[in-house]
């Protein structure tokens, strides 16, 4: 186990996965082995092994801790197959065993994905009641992808209000700048709505080149969108090239879906470089789905089963 560790902090991941497997073979309820074998399939581009191997983990997961992490593993593949009635079926499950029920990030991200916009709404107000970045710039982009313009601009002010007071203290918040900006140009506030767009490729370009960036693709993706709306298509072209050399379409498995739900996409899908661009993360999500669904239900078991 040790050694399987080194391997793969040394990037030498068949070495890696292969002492995994041993240490499994001597201690089968390994479940550190198992979530190490788990991302190490994935990241080989291997679901299949990676979803056959989470289902042997079923039988190891007995503590509330083990069970949350396995469920939430699920939650993903899930989202991978845009499935959210399966997806819906395991945040429940771990609504119902946590000991006291926490706002999740992911549950308000799948409402999204799925474009049921009233209930990501609903459920930021009612579990993030402080008046914060977080809150309002989750409720701008809900409002926004709802297209109810007024109430996200509303909230887009307020959390432009508190970064430029507070500085930036949330993901939620990391893009409140093209957020804001893009719907005052929905209300006819182009100017300023301009200003806010070229701050946000600022934004975007300090975070890529910070040492500890975290989400580079999403600001590249990002900073993709502001170009094209600016029609500056060679700094446009850099981005998109720099997305896929950083696996973009698949650094968050459903990015595909996201896009193509978004606003953006109107005048996005008018680019013959970023259609050239989804259509191989079309492709690449395609063939993650062909992987695993043959081996996950698609609907959640009733009380009969």
């Amino acid at each position: 186990f040790i050694r399987a560790n080194y391997y793969r902090a040394n990037h030498q991941y068949e070495k890696a996965i292969t002492d995994y497997q041993r240490t499994l073979e001597i201690i089968p309820n390994n479940t550190v082995a198992y979530y190490s074998l788990i991302n190490l399939y994935k990241y080989k581009n291997n679901y299949k092994e990676a979803i056959l191997t989470l289902q042997n983990l079923e039988n190891f997961a007995i503590s509330t801790g083990d069970l949350i992490r396995l469920y939430r593993n699920y939650i993903l593949f899930y989202r991978i197959l845009n499935e959210h009635d399966m997806v819906d079926y395991y945040y429940n499950l771990i609504n119902e065993i946590e000991t006291t029920p926490s706002f999740d990030m992911g549950r308000f991200w799948s409402y999204i994905q799925s474009n049921r916009f009233d209930e990501p709404i609903n459920y930021v107000k009612e579990n993030q009641h402080e008046d914060n970045q977080q809150r309002n710039g989750l409720l701008a982009y809900a409002y926004y992808r709802k297209k109810d313009t007024l109430r996200a601009l509303e909230y887009y002010k307020k959390c432009f209000e508190q970064v430029e007071k507070e500085g930036m203290n949330s993901l939620a918040s990391m893009f409140v700048y093209s957020g804001y900006g893009f719907t005052l140009i929905r209300v006819g506030q182009i100017d300023k709505g301009e200003e806010l767009l070229r701050k946000q490729i600022s934004i975007n370009s300090k975070n890529i080149n910070s040492k500890r960036s975290r989400d580079k693709p999403i600001f590249y993706l990002n900073s993709f969108e502001i170009y094209a709306y600016f029609e500056e298509y060679e700094e446009m072209r850099d981005q998109i090239q720099t997305f896929e050399e950083e696996n973009g379409w698949l650094y968050w498995e459903w990015m595909v879906y996201w896009v193509q739900n978004d606003h953006s996409y109107e005048f996005l899908s008018k680019i013959p470089e970023f259609m050239t661009s989804i259509e191989k993360g079309e492709k690449q999500v395609q063939e993650i789905q062909n992987q695993i669904r043959s081996h996950l239900p698609v609907k959640p078991p009733t009380d009969i089963d």
